[in-house]
């Protein structure tokens, strides 16, 4: 089964996506920040990235270029609070830099799951 990395700040919701990602089978990282998912994914590339956009220390646009730079295959869903803090165009901009999907904040289990799927093609 696909590993997956989940870069997400709010460690509440990092535990509920991880969770429902494992109960799918799927093998999980996790991170807190940019920084930290970048040398997550440095030391044992994943199958898939799935980062918040608005993260301390490394913001997830900082984090998608990088990863993009150095790992130009990986595939990547961004994870956007539409309408906060400026973040409007989030979902735009990470679809620019060649995310494979965004998703609205807050993300239930399944539509996440859908996406995974999705984007691994493991429908």
């Amino acid at each position: 089964m696909s590993t997956i990395l989940i870069i997400e700040d709010d460690h509440a919701l990092r535990h509920e996506y991880r969770q429902a990602l494992e109960v799918a089978g799927y093998k999980v990282v996790d991170a807190e920040d940019g920084l930290d998912g970048f040398r997550r994914f440095r030391e044992h590339p994943v199958d898939l990235v799935i980062t918040e956009m608005m993260l301390p220390r490394q913001d997830g646009l900082e984090t998608i270029v990088g990863l993009r730079r150095e790992f130009p295959e990986v595939k990547i869903i961004a994870i956007v609070e539409n309408g906060k803090n400026g973040s409007k165009h989030k979902p735009r901009t990470a679809q620019i830099f060649g995310v494979q999907h965004t998703l609205a904040k807050p993300v239930a289990a399944e539509p996440l799951l859908e996406t995974v799927r999705k984007v691994l093609g493991d429908n």
